[in-house]
């Protein structure tokens, strides 16, 4: 049996090693979480104390003298009851509740119990049933023991030195002890947090230059702290001559200098874990740039960067002409495919053509861009977010993709009019999903701390579900849901709204988590394309469903997109499409500067021109005025964040309907109801909740909308609930 750390000491005290082994074989890999909490659900497991006992008398479970155990089968039902007053327990006849004391040292937040941080979990990779080891204080389990005034058994076997029963009635308690302690221990902090992206280049430009930077958003971390935030999840920040916004990207290990160097990189990691903020960052795996020191030398064939990248001979027509190999389109405009003097080849960029696609066939490549995971891993960060996962493979055939409709000409082919049959969401695409899951779950083992993938893919449902994994292997925590961005219009009914979301509930595979997105910088923002005046519900509706929120900056204040004419562009799709139709095409609107004040450049500089425009709007629109108020977007938004650090919007049971035009969701935990009203037309409408038999009859307003006729802590009645058009409205019942 492999053992961890065995004793070790922490103030004055000795830690002792208890073991957990399922008694059952997984069908799949799973969270330790996952793997404790189904345990202790199904009484299928067996703790193991180090201590100085006879050696056990089984030999199959390969005991060392230091361990005695106890079996419970699936049948075995535990009543645990403590002494309220911690008396001497032998005389007792009464059998209080469980004591607040008691529940506290269950508990990793207790200070007398032992620091989270010493309550280390791993796996041993050894051992198909993957034991886990939890460090636990010796004096608190006897306490535990000391404090045990009965404790009803049924259907146990024991298997120990008979001598012992005590130590028996601790390992128990302890049992259960597990369930709630581990949770915590293991910090599945993702799965009901809220990740708040930022655009680097547009934030907070600390140094006056014209572009946001990493000591800009350091000077930002206590703001996104007070408002709520989980993690920060940061845009390209690499290396990068930055023809696409840094999404191509010249150095994967080092900072672009634009944005400061590593220095203040390891400053901004410093500052946010001493906040509690996650730092996640972008992993841009489809390609690199053209300046990058692996495609020179790919370009010269040197060594194992030779095939670092997708080339190709092209075609030779029959007048001698060399054309591509296939009529692949790039997502930026123009043929997918661009040729290379010195190498006499074709190389592939599904976008721009200073982006060529990296080869996942190369094992070199793949093994490289791992080492580029454990690079940032290493100094600290909590995960990455996956760009544009779904090109990362393409078929070796190299065939002709087929036209959604045959009769549009050869050169009028753009991305958008092919099935891309033979160049996105490959099973191998998936394969490398679970080998990076794979790498991050070891670095999650070592010290019990999620490290998280999250994948972005436009792709259908069906081929975005399969990202979360298979029976076999674990994908990323998410594929992120842009549901509500490609799927819901300023049209959209309330009916709308209940379809596009069940249509990711019903299919997100069971115990994996959904995550809900509005907006980020490739979309127009939401306050743009769905209109202001539904920003506050669409922010109620997206932090009340279970799962995962995803808030793109600006979005808390409800920024608006900036113009950006076309002397001002930036965006290479726009650029491309040249300047009769570059509004069609431009991203830019939306990465305009964040509006922290009404003062010169909206607070973003000091004065210097920016590298996009500060959009005309942040006078009226920007957070410090926001902040003033007793009702904004912001502290609408801030409100928010509170109410997800409930058990009802945590663990809560959910249901979603429409009711007159009006999306209904309802989140439920112990008695305690929090139902959401969006009225997403103009038009007033009336709700009636009388159906529901859960709820009560008077309701308590705890969140309204901006310009809402229905106020904070009025009372309602739910047989005649009126709104009046885009009103929201979040009412407690208990």
């Amino acid at each position: 049996m492999a053992v961890v750390d065995g004793t070790v000491g922490c103030g004055g005290f000795e830690y002792t090693q208890c073991v957990l082994r399922t008694s059952y074989k997984k069908r799949k890999k799973r969270t330790l979480e996952n793997e404790i909490m189904e345990d202790i659900r199904l009484g299928n497991f067996w703790i193991l104390l180090e201590y100085p006992f006879q050696q056990h008398p089984s030999n199959n479970l390969n005991l060392s003298e230091e361990e005695i155990l106890i079996e419970l089968s699936t049948d075995t039902t535990l009543e645990i009851k403590f002494n309220e007053n911690n008396n001497n327990l032998s005389n007792s006849e009464e059998y209080p509740t469980l004591s607040e004391k008691a529940i506290k040292l269950l508990l990793p937040s207790y200070p007398d119990a032992v620091p989270r941080e010493k309550r280390q979990m791993v796996s041993s990779d050894n051992n198909e049933r993957s034991p886990l080891f939890l460090i636990v204080r010796r004096e608190e389990l006897f306490y535990f023991a000391l404090m045990c005034c009965h404790l009803y058994i049924k259907d146990v076997q024991f298997i120990y030195p008979t001598s012992h029963i005590m130590m028996c009635y601790a390992l128990l308690i302890f049992a259960c002890a597990t369930a709630l302690v581990a949770p915590a221990v293991i910090g599945e902090w993702w799965k009901t947090a809220v990740f708040y992206q930022i655009y680097p280049r547009s934030f907070k430009d600390s140094d006056n230059d014209g572009s946001g930077d990493l000591k800009g958003i350091t000077q930002k971390l206590e703001y996104i702290k007070e408002t709520g935030i989980t993690a920060i999840w940061l845009s390209p920040i690499y290396s990068s001559p930055m023809v696409d916004a840094g999404y191509d990207i010249s150095n994967f290990r080092e900072i672009n200098t634009i944005f400061g160097n590593m220095n203040d990189f390891d400053e901004l990691l410093e500052k946010a874990k001493n906040l509690g903020l996650k730092v996640i960052l972008d992993f841009v795996p489809n390609h690199s740039s053209d300046q990058h020191e692996w495609f020179q030398k790919s370009v010269k064939r040197e060594g194992k960067y030779t095939d670092y990248y997708v080339w190709h001979d092209g075609k030779l027509l029959e007048n001698g002409t060399r054309v591509p190999p296939n009529n692949w389109q790039s997502a930026f405009i123009g043929s997918a495919w661009s040729w290379n003097e010195e190498r006499q080849q074709y190389y592939l960029h599904i976008f721009a053509e200073k982006q060529p696609d990296l080869n996942y066939r190369s094992p070199y490549l793949v093994e490289e861009m791992k080492d580029v995971h454990r690079f940032w891993l290493d100094k600290g960060v909590s995960g990455f977010r996956v760009d544009a996962i779904s090109g990362l493979f393409e078929d070796t055939r190299f065939l002709d993709e087929p036209k959604k409709d045959p009769s549009i000409p050869d050169d009028q082919l753009t991305f958008e009019s092919l099935d891309h049959i033979y160049t996105q969401d490959l099973n191998e695409t998936y394969d490398m999903v679970y080998q990076w899951r794979a790498l991050l779950d070891k670095y999650t083992e070592n010290d019990g701390d999620v490290r998280v993938m999250m994948t972005e893919s436009y792709t259908t449902i069906e081929k975005n579900m399969r990202f979360y994994g298979n029976a076999t292997h674990d994908g990323a925590h998410f594929p992120f849901n842009f549901d509500l961005i490609t799927d819901l219009t300023i049209n959209s009914t309330a009916d709308d709204y209940v379809s596009v979301i069940n249509k990711w509930l019903n299919h997100m595979p069971t115990n994996n988590t959904a995550n809900w997105v509005l907006g980020n910088h490739d979309r127009h923002r939401v306050a743009t394309r769905l209109e202001s005046k539904r920003v506050d519900g669409l922010a109620m509706m997206a932090m009340m469903l279970p799962g995962v929120g995803i808030t793109y900056n600006g979005e808390e204040i409800g920024m608006e997109d900036g113009f950006v004419s076309w002397e001002q562009t930036q965006d290479p799709n726009a650029l491309n499409a040249g300047k009769e139709h570059y509004l069609e095409y431009t991203r830019d609107p939306e990465r305009t500067p964040y509006h922290w004040d009404d003062s010169v450049n909206s607070g973003f500089n000091e004065g210097a021109p920016t590298w996009l425009p500060v959009s005309d709007k942040y006078k009226q629109n920007n957070l410090k005025a926001q902040q003033k108020l007793e009702n904004s977007h912001y502290k609408i938004y801030q409100e928010l964040m509170k109410l997800r650090q409930t058990d009802v919007i945590k663990e809560g049971s959910y249901s979603i309907e429409a009711i007159n035009g009006v999306f209904v969701l309802i989140r439920s935990y112990h008695g305690l109801n929090y139902v959401l009203l969006f009225n997403v037309g103009a038009t007033e409408s009336t709700v009636n909740l009388d159906t529901l038999n859960d709820i009560p009859d008077n309701l308590t307003v705890k969140i309204n909308s901006l310009g809402a006729q229905n106020k904070r802590e009025a009372i309602l009645n739910k047989n005649k609930l009126q709104l009046k058009g885009y009103e929201a409205l979040i009412l407690e019942a208990a």
